[in-house]
């Protein structure tokens, strides 16, 4: 995916995890277990 801001294109660009109707990027992260900084 390439990076473009402000209709400046950054020359290299980042492999995203899922993109949704090309407006979203979610970057996917796991853990084995869940602790007390993954709850809000």
């Amino acid at each position: 995916m390439p990076i473009v801001y402000k209709d400046i294109k950054l020359d290299h660009g980042f492999r995203i995890d899922l993109l949704v109707e090309n407006k979203a990027v979610f970057e996917l992260k796991t853990v084995e277990t869940f602790t007390y900084v993954h709850t809000a």
